[in-house]
C-alpha cells in the first residue's frame, strides 16, 4: 500500500515562523525540505539495583528541529533567540507547531553560524511521566 502523502508532514518546500508569543518575529519562505531537520529520543536512564542488575527507563523525550539557511543576519540571530515558539507550514498542507514551554516543558532556540550559513536550532524536552509527554512537545496537523 503506497503511504499517504497528507500523513508524510515534511514534503516539498516550507515557510519557517518563529514567534514570540503571539507575534512573529522572523518568517522565512520557500525553503527547501532538505533544510529542514526534525528528529525526537528518547532520554533514557538506568540504575543499577542492589543485585547487580541494571534497570532502564525512560526519562523523558527531546524534540531538536533545525533549519539551515543560506542567509546570514546578525540581527535575525539576536532577535531568533528571543523566540519562544514556531510553526512549520510545508506546500502540501501539513504543519508542524511547536507551542512555548509550560509547566512540564522547557524550549529553547538558538541561532548559529555553521559553515557560513544561519543554523537555527529548536530544543523542547518533556518528561516521560506527563500525560501527553510527545503531544506536549509538538502537534502536526
Amino acid at each position: 500500500m503506497a503511504q499517504d502523502q497528507t500523513n508524510i508532514p515534511i514534503y516539498g518546500p516550507y515557510t519557517a515562523l518563529f514567534k514570540t508569543g503571539g507575534s512573529e518575529t522572523k518568517s522565512y519562505t520557500g525553503l527547501l525540505e532538505s533544510s529542514f531537520s526534525f528528529n525526537m529520543e528518547s532520554k533514557k536512564g538506568s540504575k543499577q539495583l542492589g543485585d547487580g542488575t541494571e534497570v532502564f527507563f525512560n526519562e523523558g523525550h527531546k524534540l531538536t528541529i533545525e533549519v539551515s539557511l543560506d542567509e546570514l543576519s546578525e540581527t535575525d540571530l539576536d532577535s531568533l533567540e528571543g523566540c519562544d515558539n514556531a510553526v512549520y507550514t510545508f506546500d502540501n498542507g501539513a504543519v508542524i507547531t511547536v507551542d512555548a514551554a509550560d509547566a512540564d516543558t522547557t524550549l529553547s532556540i538558538f541561532a548559529d553560524v555553521d559553515n557560513g550559513k544561519t543554523k537555527i536550532t529548536l530544543i523542547k524536552t518533556g518528561p516521560a511521566s506527563a500525560a501527553n509527554a510527545i503531544a506536549d512537545l509538538f502537534a502536526v496537523t
